[in-house]
């Protein structure tokens, strides 16, 4: 899932289809995905969503092998219960050979927080640019779901938001649009799901189908990196994968 950054930014060609998204009180409590890289199982991520009287709170427990280094990751995102908007972010594990963590503090014009990587603590305080930030870290899938759920309240075709990369505290853009409709087929589970297109700035676009009725997201595809999440949910412990099936040419 690790993005690729390109000289050229691609435009973002897509036409938003304003739906409802569902209520905080209607996002499923618990989540697990399954990462395929060029069609083989390559980890898995289980997502806990929790409602307090004030937020709600994003628990992942995410691992992944890539080539021969493994990533393990615990992470909390705590965003308001109405408007998703993030307050606070937290994670600790390992990149593969290396310890990481962090912590950040999110607020309309601002961040601040700390980064660490064996040992190694920096801080860092941001003045931000738009008046909405949004979380990006590779394989956690909450803010995949975040990156969903927000777009679906937004007025705007298209909407570009600040972007903070919370394990290294670096500042970016990204840009959200839904771009019509496609059909997942996945048997009795099939759906017809939405279409989002997602452009971080410096880095290829990818997308997210996601249901209409809870505003999750049930499979992603990072194209650069043959990366595939899918809900397991809605597609089993052995989906098909799109580069499985390219491969074979059909």
């Amino acid at each position: 899932m690790q993005l690729k950054f390109p000289r050229v930014i691609l435009p973002l060609l897509a036409i938003v289809l304003l739906a409802g998204v569902a209520r905080a009180g209607e996002l499923p409590r618990n989540l697990r995905y399954s990462f395929y890289v060029n069609g083989e199982p390559a980890g898995h991520a289980e997502v806990k969503i929790t409602r307090t009287p004030t937020s709600l709170v994003f628990e992942s427990d995410t691992r992944v092998l890539t080539g021969v280094a493994v990533i393990a990751l615990e992470s909390k995102t705590v965003v308001d219960p109405g408007t998703y908007a993030v307050s606070e972010f937290s994670c600790k594990g390992t990149k593969g050979d290396h310890t990481v963590s962090c912590e950040a503090r999110v607020h309309a014009d601002s961040a601040f927080g700390y980064y660490e990587m064996d040992g190694d603590i920096r801080d860092k305080h941001l003045k931000m640019r738009h008046p909405k930030t949004l979380l990006f870290e590779d394989w956690l899938m909450e803010h995949e779901i975040l990156f969903a759920l927000t777009q679906a309240r937004s007025e705007q075709r298209t909407t570009t938001y600040n972007l903070l990369f919370p394990t290294s505290l670096a500042p970016a853009e990204v840009t959200l649009g839904y771009s019509g409709e496609v059909l997942e087929e996945a048997g009795p589970r099939s759906m017809t799901a939405r279409k989002l297109i997602v452009i971080i700035a410096g880095a290829e676009p990818f997308e997210s189908h996601v249901n209409p009725k809870n505003g999750i997201p049930v499979y992603m595809r990072f194209p650069t990196s043959h990366t595939e999440a899918f809900l397991d949910e809605i597609f089993g412990e052995n989906p098909t994968t799109y580069y499985t099936t390219k491969d074979k040419g059909q």
